[in-house]
């Protein structure tokens, strides 16, 4: 169920985690959803087949979750989530992603202010959490390829990026047929949004 927006013209958001094992993780990004200072948005997980038991971490914080007992990858999870929500905007986090407080926050003004936006995607911010120096890098490398890129752009990035549903499944949403392992399906969508002339 959607939690009361802060404005009626404010969107619902429906946020989909595509999740396979990861117990801990999921947590934490369940977590990080459940402190966001925007109240309206539900939240989705779809297992993609784990192994780990993943539905008491989710409905234990008051969420839904979907199983698919056949694992098919990312895309294909966000796209049968997508079809079992009904927000009027899509927000898919990554379950091994931790939301700011304001993220959803930030998203939905977006929406709201740009009426002419398809899609929006965020950023890692500057303090990745794991310490080891590979991790730090490619985060922060991310960071600054994020930062550098501000404004409008050709792309879609589904660890944290937001899109009208209408849109989404106008467009098949992800090519799941191409992408059964986690890859480039996210960049492939804004590609092709971009493409046809969609803002994002």
């Amino acid at each position: 169920m959607i939690q009361n927006c802060a404005t009626t013209d404010a969107p619902d958001l429906s946020v989909i985690v595509p999740a396979h094992n990861s117990a801990e993780q999921l947590g934490q990004c369940l977590d990080a959803l459940s402190a966001s200072t925007y109240r309206g948005f539900d939240v989705l997980v779809v297992d993609d087949a784990s192994t780990a038991t993943l539905e008491p971490i989710v409905r234990g914080r008051g969420y839904r979750y979907l199983r698919i007992e056949q694992r098919g990858g990312p895309a294909q999870a966000r796209n049968i989530g997508a079809r079992n929500v009904h927000g009027s905007h899509l927000v898919f986090i990554d379950a091994d992603v931790c939301v700011h407080p304001d993220t959803l926050a930030l998203i939905a003004g977006a929406f709201e202010t740009h009426e002419e936006l398809t899609a929006v995607v965020g950023t890692y911010d500057e303090h990745p959490q794991h310490p080891g120096f590979l991790s730090q890098y490619k985060n922060l490398f991310h960071r600054y390829v994020h930062q550098q890129s501000a404004g409008t752009i050709a792309t879609f990035w589904a660890g944290c990026g937001a899109i009208r549903r209408d849109t989404f499944l106008e467009f098949g949403g992800f090519d799941a047929g191409r992408y059964h392992r986690p890859a480039i399906e996210d960049i492939e969508l804004g590609t092709r949004l971009a493409h046809a002339g969609h803002r994002i």
